[in-house]
């Protein structure tokens, strides 16, 4: 089971995401206290709002944080066959 990550926005700005902020987070979550568990990429409810350039920058930014220390556990989510296929490459 790994440690999902919740995607931090902006103070008072409920649409921007807050990538130094959640940089923090996965560099939390690199202690020797968590480091066996994994990490799961964010897909809690914000999944539904965040862009697919967003999901990749935050996922870019998870793998060079985590530098193969631990798992990364991710997907991909789109509400058309068409984006699960894109993402997909």
């Amino acid at each position: 089971m790994g440690q999902g990550l919740v995607t931090p926005f902006k103070e008072g700005d409920t649409y921007t995401i807050d990538f130094d902020e959640y940089r923090k987070f996965v560099q939390y979550f690199l202690q020797d206290k968590f480091v066996d568990v994994g990490i799961v990429n964010p897909e809690a409810a914000e999944i539904f709002y965040l862009t697919s350039d967003e999901r990749k920058k935050l996922l870019e930014i998870t793998l060079q944080e985590v530098n193969g220390m631990v798992p990364v556990f991710s997907g991909f989510m789109d509400l058309r066959s068409k984006g699960y296929i894109e993402q997909a490459k």
